[in-house]
């Protein structure tokens, strides 16, 4: 076909004569020749007038062929799925460990166990201190008392607590539980450890450089003592453990 190559393609026709239609393709008018069902002849741009001498062919279609064919084959395209998104993988970032997990933490046996002991021991501590007649009129003493009794009444307590939510499994890994555990071991531990250390100071004096533990109780004295420091040991790690729970939220 010349000018224009337009055979094999389907335009609209937009006006009949007998021997010449005018078509249209790609928005641009064309003449040409027609015969029977087919555009026979020379395809050119409508302001050149006709062209001979081509055998191409060319289909048609009117206006309203056109619009029922639009509406019977409607085009439709798929729409390609979104990428999923990227899952960042698990075993690339390792789940932390939890502070309620560990054993040793406020409404767990060891924890229940910690208290235990550490009630056990100041109790004791208080219990030959006071048991000596002479242990007032030394402050270091007094002092130990009154810090083991302190110890013993705080652990007992907590004890309880954490007897209670092991019993109804409730977690006590509240902010405001941990914080007040925390600064309550904090302060009992750090006033037991004082007054061992104070109690062994003058257990040491009475008995190495005074020499005076015949007319004094230096065997409970040092009985005591060794007790203040052990059941600072047990609510060391309970402290800790807390302090460490606090410090990670």
């Amino acid at each position: 076909v010349s000018n224009l190559d337009l055979v094999g393609q389907t335009v609209v026709l937009k006006e009949l004569d007998e021997s010449y239609r005018r078509v249209t393709a790609d928005s641009t008018e064309y003449g040409c020749a027609y015969h029977g069902d087919k555009i026979v002849g020379g395809i050119q741009k409508l302001a050149t007038g006709d062209a001979s001498g081509s055998t191409g062919f060319l289909t048609i279609r009117t206006e309203e062929e056109e619009e029922e064919m639009n509406v019977s084959h409607a085009s439709v395209h798929p729409v390609e799925d979104p990428p999923p998104a990227t899952a960042t993988p698990v075993e690339n970032h390792p789940p932390r460990v939890r502070m309620d997990d560990i054993e040793g933490m406020p409404g767990t046996l060891l924890g229940v166990a910690l208290r235990f002991f550490q009630f056990l021991f100041a109790a004791a501590s208080l219990s030959v201190m006071a048991s000596t007649s002479d242990f007032p009129s030394v402050t270091a003493f007094c002092y130990l008392v009154a810090a083991t009794g302190l110890q013993s009444l705080w652990s007992l307590a907590l004890a309880a607590v954490d007897v209670y939510a092991i019993m109804v499994k409730r977690s006590l890994q509240n902010r405001r539980l941990v914080s007040v555990f925390a600064i309550g071991d904090g302060v009992t531990s750090t006033l037991t450890f004082a007054a061992a250390c104070a109690s062994a100071g003058i257990t040491v004096l009475i008995d190495n450089d005074l020499n005076s533990c015949a007319q004094n109780h230096c065997v409970q004295f040092e009985t005591s003592t060794a007790l203040a420091f052990i059941s600072w040991f047990a609510a060391l790690p309970s402290f800790l453990f807390n302090f460490w729970s606090l410090a990670s939220r």
